[in-house]
C-alpha cells in the first residue's frame, strides 16, 4: 500500500517534509516518520489500521533518537504539549460563497513557474513578518518546488506581482494541500480568497477535498471558516526527551 497516495494531513507529504527540514523519512505500519540525527517526528496520524505504540517503539528502537516530536490527534501521557490546534479542510460539499466572493472570481488568476519575482515577493513578506521559521522556509523553497512540482498560482494588478499562493494537488489521490500564501506590501483585498478558489477548483475537477491546514490564529483561522471550512482532525504537537526505554 502506498500510504502517501491516501495522505489527508500535509505531515505526510515526505516532499514537502524532507525538503524543508533535511530529514529523511520511513514507514512502520500505517504512520510514516521522519528521522535524523538524535530525533525522530512520529505523525500519529494513521493511515490504514495499526498498532500506534508498537510502531513507535519500532521506530525509535531502530533509530534511537534523543529527542521525539509527534503530531498526533490525542494527547498521549508521558510526552510534553509543544502546541495544540485543528486541521481543517473542506470540499464542494461544504463550500460557501457569499457575493463578495462571487465577484471575486471574475478576476483573473494564472498558473505559473517559481521566478525570480515570486521569489523577491516571498522574500519581502518574510522581512515584514520576520518569523525565524519563514527564513527557513525562504531559502528551503526553491528545492521543495524542485522536487514536489507543487501548483503554483500568482495574482496581478495591472501587471504587477501581488500574491503567490503555492499547494499540493498531486501527492495523494483524496486531498489537495493548502500549504503557502503570500502577499505583497500592497495588497488588495479579496486576493487570498481568488487564489484559494482557483485552488479549489482544481481539487474540485480532481474529486479530492483541500487540507487548508493549522488554524494558526483568529485571522486565518477566520479566512478559513468563511468558506465553510470544517475541522478534519485535531492536532497536538508532543515532545519527549529520551531518559529511560519506556514510551508511554
Amino acid at each position: 500500500m502506498d500510504l502517501i497516495k491516501w495522505a489527508y494531513i500535509p505531515e505526510q507529504i515526505p516532499s514537502y517534509i524532507c525538503s524543508f527540514s533535511g530529514l529523511r523519512w520511513s514507514t512502520e505500519g500505517p504512520f510514516i516518520y521522519y528521522y535524523g540525527e538524535g530525533e525522530i517526528r512520529f505523525i500519529a496520524y494513521p493511515i490504514g489500521e495499526g498498532d500506534l505504540e508498537k510502531s513507535l517503539q519500532r521506530a525509535v528502537e531502530r533509530h534511537n533518537p534523543i529527542r521525539i516530536l509527534i503530531a498526533s490527534p490525542k494527547k498521549i501521557e508521558g510526552y510534553r504539549i509543544v502546541e495544540s490546534d485543528e486541521y481543517y479542510f473542506l470540499d464542494a460539499d461544504s463550500m460557501k460563497m457569499d457575493k463578495k466572493l462571487r465577484n471575486l472570481i471574475r478576476r483573473k488568476v494564472e498558473e505559473t513557474e517559481l521566478e525570480r519575482e515570486h521569489l523577491d515577493l516571498i522574500k519581502d513578506f518574510v522581512r515584514r513578518k520576520g518569523l525565524r521559521e519563514h527564513e527557513i522556509m525562504l531559502k528551503k523553497l526553491p528545492e521543495y518546488v524542485k522536487k514536489a512540482k507543487p501548483l503554483i498560482l500568482e495574482a496581478r494588478f495591472d501587471r504587477k506581482l501581488i500574491a503567490v499562493t503555492i499547494a499540493d494537488i498531486s501527492s495523494s489521490d483524496i486531498f489537495s494541500f493548502y500549504l503557502f500564501n503570500f502577499t505583497s506590501e500592497h495588497r488588495i483585498p479579496g486576493t487570498s480568497d481568488l487564489l484559494f478558489k482557483k485552488l479549489l477548483d482544481r481539487s474540485i475537477e480532481m474529486g479530492k477535498k483541500v487540507n487548508m491546514g493549522l488554524g494558526i490564529n483568529e485571522g486565518i483561522r477566520r479566512f478559513k471558516l468563511k468558506w465553510g471550512a470544517k475541522v478534519l482532525a485535531p492536532f497536538y504537537l508532543l515532545e519527549k526527551f529520551r531518559q529511560e526505554f519506556s514510551l508511554f
